[in-house]
């Protein structure tokens, strides 16, 4: 976020949103373009697979907090980072210089490196190469760099509101915004959320159904996939544990409603759809087919339900800019800032 802020620096005001949203957009295609690169033939080799799931990685429902915006952008730096990790590490200079500016960026964007370094431990088991070596150093630096900072300030910027937790509640938020929400997406769990008896119905059924999806996976899949199983895993336990969904509010509450904090899904929803992905390969049961094409057809419900976004109301940006302007050195201007409610103030120098 603030290299990206300090690049922007270098242009007029009036294009700082356009900078940031389109090097969003930049890093979210990168992992497509990383997905279809030879590097990544060995654990898919088919470009079938890899088109589909490109496709559902644009389409992924109940995502929209992480599109598009430079501030959830280290949930997308953090699955590049898987990426690299689970690979064979190149022999061309220029990619051994791409993973280590990848890991870097990850490591110093968010605390995920920390949830990288046992993937990284349980990779180099499996594959027992030295070339990983250097990268490994990379992830522990910026995790200990991560680790000292959550330390020292972590804890006191994090809500102090209680959790609220519960098993009918930790089966509500599971089936709620990772199974709901991929199978049916956010408009489709808004309406069902209103109806309450039916939804508890369906909160225990889908929980088992999409546990049972998973948990298949976990025992039936190539490494590389329960690998990112026990990341999504990680990030689910850690998002459950030390959320920042509410100030006034028991957390788990918050987190269980339709369209709150998704931020905190976004990779787990990713695992999910890569294990309906697995249901239908070829050398699964017909029966386990089945269930998938029937997981897939259902899931088309979400994506057509999320596919347009709604517009941010328009909070008079260019007016605010044309104004700072005006202002001599070292005076200050509030410009409100998407979500509603929030704005930042600028100093002209």
């Amino acid at each position: 976020s603030r290299l990206v802020a300090s690049f922007a620096q270098f242009f007029p005001l009036k294009y700082g949103p356009i900078i940031f949203n389109s090097i969003a957009i930049t890093f979210k295609i990168l992992l497509i373009n990383f997905l279809f690169s030879k590097r990544f033939s060995k654990v898919i080799p088919k470009t079938s697979t890899k088109i589909v799931l490109a496709f559902l990685y644009i389409a992924l429902p109940n995502t929209e907090e992480v599109f598009a915006n430079i501030t959830n952008m280290h949930w997308y730096l953090a699955i590049l980072a898987f990426m690299v990790i689970i690979l064979d590490v190149s022999k061309k200079t220029y990619w051994k210089i791409f993973d280590a500016i990848v890991i870097i960026l990850s490591g110093l964007s968010g605390p995920f490196v920390i949830l990288l370094v046992p993937i990284a431990i349980v990779r180099w088991m499996i594959k027992k190469d030295k070339e990983f070596f250097i990268l490994f150093l990379l992830l522990i630096a910026c995790s200990l760099l991560q680790g000292v900072f959550i330390l020292l300030t972590g804890f006191d910027t994090r809500s102090s509101m209680e959790l609220g937790v519960s098993l009918f509640m930790f089966i509500k938020i599971v089936s709620g915004q990772i199974f709901f929400g991929v199978l049916i997406g956010k408009r489709g769990f808004n309406w069902l959320y209103n109806h309450d008896v039916l939804s508890n119905v369906l909160y225990m059924i889908t929980f088992l159904i999409g546990s049972s999806v998973i948990l298949f996976s976990v025992v039936r899949a190539q490494w590389e996939l329960k690998l990112f199983l026990l990341f999504s895993a990680l990030v689910s336990i850690i998002s459950l544990a030390k959320p920042m969904a509410s100030l006034s509010e028991e957390q788990w509450y918050i987190m269980s409603l339709p369209g709150a904090a998704t931020r905190y899904w976004f990779i787990p929803i990713l695992g999910f759809v890569m294990t309906i992905l697995f249901l239908l390969q070829r050398n699964n049961h017909t029966y386990t087919k089945i269930v998938g094409i029937c997981l897939f057809c259902i899931m088309s419900i979400g994506i057509f339900g999320d596919w347009f976004h709604h517009k941010w109301e328009d909070a008079g940006y260019s007016e605010y800019v044309a104004t700072f302007e005006t202002l001599s050195i070292g005076e200050t201007i509030k410009i409100p800032i998407q979500p509603k409610g929030w704005d930042m103030t600028i100093i002209k120098k």
